[in-house]
């Protein structure tokens, strides 16, 4: 039997087994127009020639589609009993997907053979920009996912940065870079949930091990690429736009969230126009601060991210063999950068809730109860808590006359027989003629031979 706490992840990849519809296709027959705009491709025979090319591999994508969908379904219809149904669904999804990739492979050879010499270059740019679009959003890892190109040409600055010396040969040489390590990628992550299913079920965990890590290799070596690539751009750009560049980058791997109060008060806080001066400097002061601190951990975060991102199998398989693992300090890690940024935005709402004052607060958290609940204490019964004194009423006693001081009585009061502890020995009176007990009946005379023991001092 299957040795679940290890094999967990297959639970989740059989959905993609057997479900292969999610699966995109490599080319489209939309992409004609990008093709012949991009190689500027004027002749009408040629452009049409791209256009047949585009649709027998269009027709022949979906119909391997169909094959697997239809393969499924007999399976299913006569499922095996135990693993074997996990193991062929596998086998299936890795045949066919194999089988597309090939189809792929075959459409760009033969767009290669058809274009003139001139437009090869153009040709293999565009084979590139196409393959990360679509291969690059199937990582799992944060930062594995992150399209240099696509996050530049969202930001205001895209022209600017563009424009700045380095910048062009730093994403050309990330681009070379990258698009071996996809192909390898993707032509791994097709045979691994085969591979790594049987090992786990034949109980061979070193090697699942061995495995698991070549697959989180392929998938941090795309990570590593970007990073290294975003750090060189950085180090050429202005301070202000790198700085762009990096808080875009950011929210590209959604490391930024945050909760919808505390956006909506920070959009009231840019909007507000407050009546002094000394506000809207507290204000701007307010906002950078809170931008500072965030994106400090933010950086943080990212850290903590990358060092235990994608090590959750490798760990569980370690555990399994024996071996240490750091997975719950890592786990840990995480959890307390999430909570430092949630509680430095919650600090940072109430500021500007206090800031910007209760009806403006309310306002801009129409429709948050929740929101308004957490950041805004309930209105006091009585909002001054130095209420004006009452009238004075003219015949009262004056409080500070001596007359009126309560009495205070003998300080020493004779002994109450009535209100007293009685004696310990009832009716036993003390003798007025006793002897004294602490004094001798025949104290001794002192020895006229005994030295003095306190002699004088003369």
């Amino acid at each position: 039997m299957m040795n679940r706490p290890i094999c967990v992840m297959l639970s989740v990849l059989i959905v993609a087994a057997t479900a292969p519809a999610a699966e995109q296709p490599a080319w489209s027959v939309r992409d004609a127009a990008v093709i012949i705009e991009t190689l500027n491709i004027e002749d009408r025979e040629s452009q049409a020639i791209i256009e047949l090319l585009l649709d027998d591999y269009d027709h022949a994508w979906r119909q391997s589609l169909n094959d697997q969908e239809a393969a499924v379904t007999a399976l299913a219809a006569n499922r095996p009993a135990g693993d074997l149904y996990l193991k062929k669904c596998f086998d299936m999804s890795a045949t066919y997907g194999l089988e597309r990739d090939a189809l792929a492979a075959n459409f760009e050879e033969g767009m290669k053979a058809f274009l003139d010499p001139s437009h090869q270059q153009a040709w293999t740019s565009l084979k590139r920009a196409v393959r990360r679009h679509n291969t690059l959003p199937q990582g799992q890892l944060h930062g594995e996912r992150t399209d240099l190109r696509t996050v530049i040409d969202t930001m205001p600055a895209r022209d600017q940065i563009l424009a700045t010396p380095d910048i062009e040969p730093a994403l050309l040489a990330w681009e070379l870079s990258l698009d071996p390590l996809l192909i390898e990628r993707t032509r791994f992550d097709r045979t691994f949930p085969t591979t790594y299913r049987s090992l786990c079920v034949n109980l061979e965990f070193a090697a699942a091990l061995r495995l698991a890590k070549q697959r989180f290799e392929r998938q941090e070596a795309i990570r590593t690429l970007s990073d290294s690539t975003s750090a060189e751009l950085m180090a050429v750009l202005t301070p202000a736009i790198a700085q762009s560049l990096q808080d875009q980058l950011d929210v590209h791997e959604q490391l930024t969230r945050m909760q919808r109060d505390v956006a909506t008060l920070y959009q009231s806080l840019l909007h507000w126009k407050p009546d002094r001066e000394q506000d809207a400097r507290y204000r701007d002061a307010l906002i950078l601060e809170w931008q500072t601190t965030r994106r400090q951990l933010i950086a943080r975060l990212r850290e903590a991210v990358r060092a235990a991102d994608g090590r959750r199998q490798i760990a569980a398989l370690k555990k399994r063999l024996g071996e240490s693992s750091n997975w719950e300090k890592l786990e840990k890690d995480q959890f307390e950068a999430k909570f430092e940024i949630i509680e430095t935005d919650r600090e940072f709402a109430q500021d500007a809730c206090i800031l910007l004052g209760r009806e403006l607060c309310l306002a801009a958290l129409d429709g948050q109860p929740n929101a308004i609940k957490r950041l805004i204490p309930p209105k006091p019964i009585n909002a001054n808590p130095f209420p004006e004194p009452g009238p004075i009423d003219p015949n009262a006693p004056d409080p500070f006359q001596s007359d009126n001081e309560p009495p205070q009585g003998e300080p020493f009061p004779k002994p109450d027989p009535n209100t007293d502890t009685p004696p310990p020995f009832p009716g036993f009176e003390p003798d007025p003629n006793a002897p004294d007990p602490f004094i001798p009946d025949n104290p001794p005379k002192p020895d006229p031979n005994e030295p003095d023991p306190f002699p004088s001092s003369d």
